[in-house]
């Protein structure tokens, strides 16, 4: 009983100093840490997501360009990042049509993805603004067209595109292969162009140029090429060094010039009735494992250009060309494509950006 009347005691002693003690205010909440891009440690039932998806992603390109490796890259990482719920598969060397069928089938259910170049976009009637994106010489380096690329502006357009279209252009990045021109006979200066059957890609702007230089653009899809030159029904092409090589353009040509007349970045494109399914972590895979593809597909550029031109070499005669003759040529004839195969507004945009950045 003694102890029993001991603890009780206690216990009255305990909760009256406790009750004379005002208990501190607690700390305030720290905020929510912001979300982490998706990782391999991360399982997609921790973000709520368990969607399943089976993606096909469409190229124009053989297995062995840069394009086709950054998409394997892209493929292999959704599918990492997601614990295997997002499934791509790739048809290469225009299996699921050329650039303008591609994208132009996203909306109608033909094709979900497809991997290619920012100067692609303007394929879309509604992307008309990405034209200057392919405009010759217009980017004195990438690095000015990268800054460009990353502006709010751009972000505006792509969004507007986006919801006009049906078409996202979900990841523009990574320098690709500058585009470059050989040919069956020598181009040592503009007059040299002059009647010249050339296969350009399937770009207004590009086609506009080369006529205006006294050329004969044709368009076909990049798997015809080779025998085109071959049977002498195109002279040229302009494709970059690593596309040249690839492509065994050297079997049928004799000539191989360094020009860089267009600079681009690599692009991975999806249909926006996918994006607008998907939630936002399966969104961050995507832009994760595009950005990836993307930076995978430089890499192997820049590991392979001067590789491919010394491969080319071998196998034709290098010409140097008089690059300033062909933009003397040219003259002012991309400001005379402002409103036409662009909006009136986005060269003289173009050209305030760089005025500040350069």
């Amino acid at each position: 009983m003694k102890r029993l009347s001991a603890s009780i005691m206690a216990l009255i002693l305990i909760t009256s100093l406790a009750a004379c003690t005002a208990p501190a205010a607690p700390a305030p909440a720290a905020p929510p840490p912001a979300a982490a891009a998706p990782n391999n440690d991360t399982p997609a039932e921790a973000a709520g997501s368990t969607d399943t998806w089976d993606l096909r992603l469409g190229a124009i390109w053989n297995a062995e360009s840069p394009f086709a490796i950054g998409a394997e890259r892209f493929a292999e990482r959704a599918y990492e990042l997601s614990d295997g719920r997002i499934q791509v598969d790739i048809f290469l060397n225009s299996v699921l049509g050329d650039q303008p069928t591609m994208l132009s089938g996203m909306p109608l259910g033909t094709v979900d993805m497809m991997v290619g170049d920012v100067s692609t976009y303007g394929n879309l009637e509604a992307a008309s603004m990405f034209n200057i994106f392919s405009a010759p010489f217009l980017w004195e380096s990438f690095d000015e067209l990268d800054a460009f690329l990353n502006t709010d502006i751009v972000a505006g357009w792509k969004e507007e595109v986006a919801q006009s279209s049906g078409v996202r252009m979900m990841v523009a990045q990574g320098e690709a292969d500058s585009r470059q021109l050989s040919s069956n006979r020598p181009i040592r200066h503009a007059d040299d162009i002059q009647g010249l059957v050339i296969r350009t890609a399937q770009i207004a702007l590009v086609q506009r140029v080369w006529r205006q230089l006294g050329a004969e653009p044709t368009v076909m899809p990049l798997a015809d090429v080779y025998l085109a030159l071959r049977l002498g029904t195109a002279e040229a092409q302009e494709n970059g060094f690593i596309g040249t090589r690839n492509n065994s353009f050297y079997e049928v040509q004799s000539y191989i010039m360094r020009i860089n007349y267009s600079r681009d970045a690599y692009a991975f494109y999806i249909a926006e009735r996918i994006w607008e399914q998907m939630n936002d972590y399966d969104r961050a895979i995507m832009l994760q494992a595009g950005s990836e593809g993307a930076l995978e597909a430089e890499r192997v550029t820049a590991a392979t250009v001067e590789e491919a031109l010394a491969y080319l070499m071998e196998h034709m005669e290098f010409v140097e060309t008089d690059v300033d003759s062909i933009r003397e040529r040219l003259g002012n004839a991309i400001a005379e494509f402002d409103g036409e195969l662009w909006p009136e507004s986005v060269y003289r945009t173009v050209r305030d950006f760089q005025a500040a950045w350069r």
